[in-house]
């Protein structure tokens, strides 16, 4: 039986780094990195295929396809898929998929995912990193802030409900073990002093025996700072709704919040105190099962700027006001917390999807443009 590799993330473990960088770098002949698209994200082809119903999923959703085109790419992207792996297992290549989003599928998502993989006599050794809970929920609440996808990021609110969605590792590990056979599942801790040379990217490939160039890593989807997250925040809530910006004014936008720089997004121990318990109890049983310690100092922020409260998401600081008009072309809000402050940034926030700098246009121009370039030069 041939082995294909399968990166399920989880989300927020360097994936996209992962990605970028095989897509991109990888020039191991054992190995052949596919994409079908000319996108280093795997999702983009399996969540048609293996979703219950892709055509809800929220990509597709903005992108406002219908059901029945969603459809035929389903069955456009299976056959590709079919293709691409022969292709491979034909020059005695080893497969390399990567998708996140596969860490979210359920068991008969992935029990569909090796039901196809079996149709072409063909194994998965799955890999998966695993992340700081703490460091993993506030680069998330990043994530969804960016995404608008998650009810959870306006609101701080960590009950059962994010329990059972967000950080059951164990559970979500058992499930993938259960589909592919624990031997062939390989956990990896996504924590700096434990990663090979301290990055992600050399730890997959040295685990993975493939041969890989440095100067090929790429490190992409760095974090928000603290300030930018509220900027986006508040327009999320009070201005969103009335732009309705494509998929591609939003990515402007994004990558406009991301030029503000400062403190890191944390948050104050005391929000995440419903969830302590979950935590300790969950990285025990990481230790035992795995040998991974991925405990953290839940506290080590809370001398520090850090969200202690949800009133403190529409708290500004004048030093990012200033910045927020000069790059809107608008007078300086004056009122620095409050709804009221958190409703006048929205709509200074509502002007840079409007009028996007040239800069960040040009910026994403030339990225989308060297992925298509690379993706046909090395079309699987």
């Amino acid at each position: 039986m041939t082995r294909c590799i399968l990166h399920v993330g989880m989300p927020k473990t360097g994936s996209t780094s992962i990605q970028d960088s095989l897509f991109f770098g990888l020039r191991d002949p054992q190995f052949r990195y596919i994409h079908l698209t000319n996108r280093p994200n795997a999702a983009d082809f399996l969540n048609a295929i293996f979703l219950d119903d892709p055509s809800q999923h929220w990509v597709y959703q903005r992108k406002g396809y219908s059901a029945c085109k969603v459809e035929r790419l389903k069955y456009r992207y299976q056959e590709m898929l079919q293709q691409a792996l022969r292709r491979a297992f034909a020059n005695q290549n080893t497969p390399i998929i990567s998708s996140e989003d596969c860490w979210d599928y359920t068991s008969d998502q992935l029990q569909k995912v090796r039901t196809f993989m079996d149709q072409l006599d063909a194994s998965f050794n799955v890999i998966v990193y695993i992340r700081p809970f703490k460091s993993w929920i506030e680069s998330d609440f990043q994530q969804d802030a960016k995404q608008v996808l998650c009810p959870f990021y306006n609101k701080l609110e960590f009950g059962q409900a994010y329990i059972k969605q967000k950080i059951n590792y164990t559970e979500r590990l058992s499930i993938i073990e259960q589909i592919f056979g624990a031997d062939r599942v390989v956990v990896r801790p996504f924590k700096r002093n434990q990663l090979i040379d301290g990055c992600v990217v050399r730890d997959f490939c040295k685990t993975l025996d493939i041969n890989f160039e440095p100067s090929k890593i790429q490190r992409v989807n760095v974090g928000f700072s603290a300030e930018a997250v509220k900027l986006l925040n508040s327009y999320n809530l009070y201005a969103l709704n009335q732009d309705s910006p494509s998929f591609a004014d939003h990515h402007l936008l994004t990558l406009r919040l991301e030029q503000l720089k400062g403190q890191r997004f944390r948050l104050h121990s005391s929000i995440i105190e419903p969830l302590i318990s979950h935590i300790r109890e969950q990285e025990q049983m990481i230790l035992r099962r795995y040998a991974i310690d991925i405990s953290e100092n839940l506290w080590a922020a809370d001398e520090g700027l850090c969200i202690r409260q949800l009133d403190d998401l529409t708290s500004f600081s004048s030093k990012t006001l200033q910045w927020l008009a000069q790059q809107s072309q608008c007078s300086p809000i004056q009122d620095e917390q409050g709804e009221m402050a958190a409703r006048a940034v929205a709509q200074q926030v509502s002007q840079l999807v409007h009028q996007p700098a040239w800069g960040v246009r040009l910026r994403r121009l030339k990225h989308n443009l060297h992925l298509k370039w690379h993706g046909m030069i090395h079309a699987v």
